[in-house]
């Protein structure tokens, strides 16, 4: 039977949310194949965006490079689909699969460094929101190790970048052409389009870890009145071994 989740409030509350707390009584490999389908309808929605500004002629958008990055972004939506596929076989074998989860950590952290890459590392609002709201999910989700190893290689990666960067073999945000504004105007089609889809991560990761909070502190809450009761009712030395986390006390309070 799975553990009951007390009911989040704030944000969460406000606009329905409770998705995270299901997934949490998902298995690894499920909670893998919940991270497969997330990344395809992410990669699905800025190849879509990236189309439509290819269309309208962004004149902050480079051209030459913009069929690569669409291109890329194809690619990855094959491979999403494909884990996808692979997450669903197994889960109907095993609850857990460690390279299963693993691989799926690498190909989310490496799609959000490419990503990062194509908006500018330093300059975008893509790279810091995605890190960290894709980190938050992912301590919440998955083992801390695996998810510690795949974040550090995607630092370790940012900080290689940025010195090939600064030594001018690796161009800067090729992606843009130029700044998505001029003359203190910024580029429509920029807020409806790369930037929009970027602040509209940003939302869904508030509301995420809005949802995370609130249930910490439900939990905590009704942790401190199971406290209460257990001090009212039991002996101090025995509440005082429960509550450090302590067995042999107990055990001996027991036998007596």
């Amino acid at each position: 039977m799975s553990e009951s989740v007390p009911e989040a409030g704030g944000i969460s509350r406000w606009l329905g949310s409770g998705l995270l707390s299901r997934v949490q009584a998902f298995s690894q490999v499920e909670r893998g194949l919940f991270v497969s389908v997330i990344f395809i309808a992410a990669s699905v929605l800025f190849l879509t965006v990236e189309l439509a500004l290819w269309a309208t002629e962004a004149p902050y958008l480079d051209r030459e490079f913009l069929p690569i990055a669409v291109g890329v972004q194809v690619v990855a939506i094959v491979v999403w689909m494909l884990m996808a596929a692979i997450g669903a076989v197994v889960r109907r074998h095993r609850s857990t699969h460690p390279l299963y989860v693993n691989v799926t950590l690498g190909l989310s952290v490496a799609e959000i460094v490419y990503g990062t890459h194509f908006f500018g590392w330093y300059t975008s609002l893509f790279s810091g929101v995605t890190y960290m709201g894709a980190s938050t999910i992912a301590f919440v989700l998955f083992e801390r190790r695996p998810v510690l190893i795949a974040l550090g290689a995607g630092l370790l990666v940012w900080v290689a970048a940025t010195a090939v960067q600064l030594a001018g073999v690796l161009s800067y945000a090729p992606l843009l052409a130029r700044a998505p504004f001029g003359d203190g105007r910024l580029e429509p089609t920029w807020v409806f389009g790369l930037g929009g889809a970027s602040f509209g991560l940003m939302v869904v990761f508030l509301v995420v870890v809005d949802d995370i909070v609130q249930r910490l502190r439900d939990r905590e809450q009704r942790l401190a009145r199971a406290m209460s009761v257990i001090r009212r009712y039991v002996p101090a030395q025995v509440a005082g071994a429960i509550i450090a986390g302590h067995d042999a006390a107990v055990d001996r309070h027991d036998r007596r």
